[in-house]
């Protein structure tokens, strides 16, 4: 595949948090199309093993690296990048997919989960950011993509600490950005709406989806390759003057001012 030049990652590195799965893994394997390498990290060593030998196979040298870590333990995420910087020395992109939330109004959400909610998609999440700035500044492509939630732009019923959390990640990395760009690093928000992702269908029964998105603009859930493409974009030179950007690709789904969607229900 020829890569048009704003596109080449040849050389570089990517640190993918969630890359087991859904947008995370869909980024890690476009990544490695475009020239790059990618470091494979989730919970489970198993699947980030599996991962990175698909990814590896057929491969002249090794292009992905699995390690698994814990978003939710500081201790496991400065052990990442540690291992990181062991390994490559610096790195060019870091993508945080990772996914933890849970189904339930505010009032209904118990202050436990409501505060795990917020601890792994904020507070761990500028962490994992800031412990990789060092390996970041060694790039003249340095950059953080955070993946948002359209329900972090619009609210929507049941999902509450979720959104909420997605909206402060927002904030997060534009903040982040104003912080960041002399240092040479660029942050922004991919933010999308209805994935495909095994995720979001673990609470979508499969024949609902006709009815929660029959009044998009695009009548459809995303694929997570289409939401990925949106991040090699945000991580390459073509966006090399974006900073601080929420990029939603959400199908034209929070356009519609009100519209904030049917609920979403505890799965069983």
């Amino acid at each position: 595949m020829t890569v048009p030049a704003m596109f080449d990652l040849s050389g570089r590195v990517a640190l993918v948090a969630g890359g087991t799965k859904g947008i995370g893994k869909s980024f890690a394997r476009q990544y490695v199309d475009h020239g790059g390498r990618v470091i494979i990290a989730a919970r489970d060593s198993g699947m980030c093993a599996a991962v990175a030998d698909e990814l590896n196979e057929g491969a002249a040298d090794p292009v992905a690296w699995p390690q698994a870590f814990d978003l939710d333990d500081v201790e496991s995420i400065d052990m990442l990048i540690e291992k990181a910087g062991q390994r490559w020395g610096k790195l060019d992109t870091v993508f945080g997919a990772s996914f933890f939330g849970a189904g339930g109004t505010a009032a209904a959400t118990d202050d436990e989960m409501f505060a795990k909610i917020l601890r792994l998609n904020i507070v761990h999440y500028s962490r994992l950011a800031h412990r990789a700035l060092d390996l970041l500044k060694q790039s003249d492509l340095a950059s953080v993509i955070f993946v948002g939630s359209a329900s972090g732009v619009r609210p929507q019923p049941n999902i509450a600490a979720y959104g909420i959390a997605k909206l402060g990640l927002m904030r997060l990395g534009q903040n982040l950005a104003i912080e960041w760009g002399p240092l040479g690093v660029r942050v922004n928000i991919l933010t999308p709406g209805m994935t495909r992702t095994p995720a979001v269908m673990r609470w979508l029964p499969e024949d609902d989806v006709a009815r929660r998105v029959a009044d998009f603009p695009i009548r459809r859930m995303a694929d997570p390759d289409e939401i990925a493409a949106a991040g090699i974009f945000l991580a390459s030179r073509a966006a090399g003057y974006m900073t601080g950007h929420e990029l939603i690709c959400d199908g034209g789904r929070t356009l519609l001012s009100g519209n904030t969607g049917p609920a979403f229900q505890r799965p069983d």
